[in-house]
């Protein structure tokens, strides 16, 4: 302090006041000397630990019974695969049976729209954008439609489906263009076409040539991821 302040607070009228500001100074100067109490690690790593088995436990006796009625079904679904002749659907759920027992965490996939697409629909039914890499899976839920006033009813998901067929289209860069024909049976195997550049919109459509004599709707299940 200059020489002049320190007299001033050393004066008479406030000697009582600077006697209380020194003891604060010196007790902190003391306490800052002897440093803080250690906190016990120890102590406090034990009682995480404790606290995380107890979480632990608790979990897998919520989960455990939710895992063994889910495998349960795997299984049976996997025979009824088998037995009807279709090996590469019964492998995905002998794949999903393994990642459960093994404890692999489920990840969120988005879940899936339904769309109808009319016939006669030119635009096509908007499935909003997508980016380069994502993939669009498509699937048949229900519904037919006709070609010509005076064809034959038809769905595009019948095997033999030459000319009903379901067209996935996208648009980019103002320029929409024809990216995959929907195959038949995809109300058994879903159909999955991975986007190889960023469109701005995809588009479903009857794939026929002339729309404005087509008729009747159908329905599919849409998820891009």
């Amino acid at each position: 302090m200059e020489p002049d302040l320190i007299r001033q607070l050393t004066h008479a009228p406030n000697r009582a006041s600077f006697s209380a500001f020194a003891i604060v100074i010196a007790v902190s100067i003391a306490l800052l000397s002897r440093g803080f109490p250690e906190e016990d690690s120890s102590a406090v790593c034990a009682e995480l630990a404790t606290m995380q088995g107890e979480f632990a436990r608790n979990t897998e006796r919520v989960i455990a019974p939710l895992r063994t009625d889910y495998i349960r079904r795997l299984d049976a679904l996997r025979r009824t695969l088998i037995r009807e002749r279709r090996p590469e659907a019964a492998l995905a759920v002998e794949q999903e049976i393994a990642r459960v027992e093994a404890g692999i965490v489920i990840t969120a996939t988005p879940p899936s729209s339904a769309v109808t697409i009319s016939a006669a629909d030119e635009q096509g039914t908007s499935l909003g954008d997508g980016k380069k890499g994502q993939k669009l899976t498509v699937q048949y839920v229900k519904g037919t439609w006709k070609l010509t006033p005076s064809s034959v009813e038809g769905s595009p998901d019948q095997p033999l489906h030459v000319g009903y067929q379901v067209a996935l289209a996208g648009m980019i860069n103002g320029r929409r263009e024809r990216l995959a024909l929907i195959p038949g049976e995809t109300k058994a195997e879903p159909f999955t076409y991975v986007l190889a550049a960023d469109y701005d919109q995809l588009f479903l459509m009857s794939a026929d040539n002339i729309l404005g004599d087509n008729s009747g709707e159908v329905q599919y299940n849409t998820k891009l991821q």
